[in-house]
């Protein structure tokens, strides 16, 4: 049977490579404002807004190539946003995800003391009423064409397992430190919905890391991704990304042993602080990881729209 990939990746863009490395990732422009919405959501706030040309909206996924309209049009975008975030950019490649064209993805492969690990960058060019301006109205086929002051970004490193390379595509696979994060399903009939623990083990962990009572809503260091651990680099930058890796290296040390019983206990209990077996990763975890989140701060403040955002500030 075919090991499933947690990214398969297809064509890049020679050009957007080496924009990228030779980008100046000391050019961190500190008005740059990392923001994220009541829905968790990491965004930038942009000096001068972003223009978002129209895209098309479907592309069979079996197409490893992206068309040449499609290539065109990111890289002129990323050509824009590499002037604007340098840092940000700086060093990465541009991979073509044929399922899903709308969040451009981009990667590096970093090293650490023991492991390998993924940086793993998407742009969300979706349209959002809240934070656009259309220019050009789209259609079932295509997006509208708009502008936006906002840059939606998953921002992320995970642990890399193996890579697996051909002439048209890449697999990468990462390293899991869970088994299953179903739960089971709840409803009735037409409502019935499935339960994944996810997000309790993203409470978990990150409450594990963190001295009790410190306030980090919606920013959650740590992340349960793809039934393993996730590190949200929240330092737009190559050194951002390397301090993340260790992070994540640092917790994982501490919790590959007690991951099972985690998995375990949250499929049968809802999350609490009182649990013996979260007492017992926070003492393991917190001292080691806490002091290198730093004293970061959420700032909240109400966007134009009169809706609750939050600014990080660390």
């Amino acid at each position: 049977m075919e090991k499933t990939s947690d990214f398969l990746l297809g064509a890049s863009n020679p050009l957007v490579t080496e924009l990228f490395r030779n980008l100046n990732p000391v050019s961190v422009d500190d008005s740059v404002k990392r923001c994220f919405t009541q829905d968790e959501e990491l965004f930038v706030q942009l000096k001068e807004p972003l223009l978002v040309p129209s895209l098309a909206i479907h592309h069979e996924v079996t197409k490893m190539t992206p068309s040449a309209e499609y290539g065109g049009l990111i890289q002129q975008l990323t050509s824009d946003l590499a002037q604007r975030l340098p840092a940000l950019f700086s060093g990465l490649t541009w991979f073509f995800d044929p399922r899903d064209t709308l969040h451009p993805l981009f990667l590096q492969v970093l090293g650490a003391k023991e492991k390998r690990y993924l940086y793993c960058l998407r742009v969300d060019l979706t349209w959002r009423a809240r934070f656009c301006e259309v220019l050009e109205r789209g259609s079932n086929s295509r997006t509208p064409t708009y502008s936006t002051r906002s840059l939606f970004i998953e921002s992320e490193v995970l642990p890399l397992a193996s890579l697996d390379s051909s002439t048209s595509e890449k697999r990468l696979h990462l390293a899991k430190l869970f088994r299953n994060t179903w739960k089971g399903e709840a409803g009735r009939r037409y409502h019935v919905e499935g339960q994944w623990i996810d997000q309790d083990i993203t409470k978990f962990v990150t409450r594990a890391v963190l001295s009790p009572g410190r306030k980090t809503f919606p920013f959650y260091p740590l992340r349960c991704r793809f039934n393993t651990l996730s590190a949200t680099c929240i330092d737009l930058d190559p050194q951002g990304r390397r301090k993340a890796a260790t992070i994540l290296e640092l917790t994982w040390n501490q919790l590959a042993s007690l991951a099972p019983e985690i998995q375990n206990r949250l499929q049968e209990f809802p999350f609490t602080e009182e649990d013996p077996l979260f007492l017992q990763a926070r003492q393991a975890c917190q001292p080691l990881v806490e002091p290198r989140l730093g004293n970061y701060q959420l700032e909240p403040y109400l966007n134009a729209h009169e809706q609750k955002e939050y600014r990080f500030h660390g």
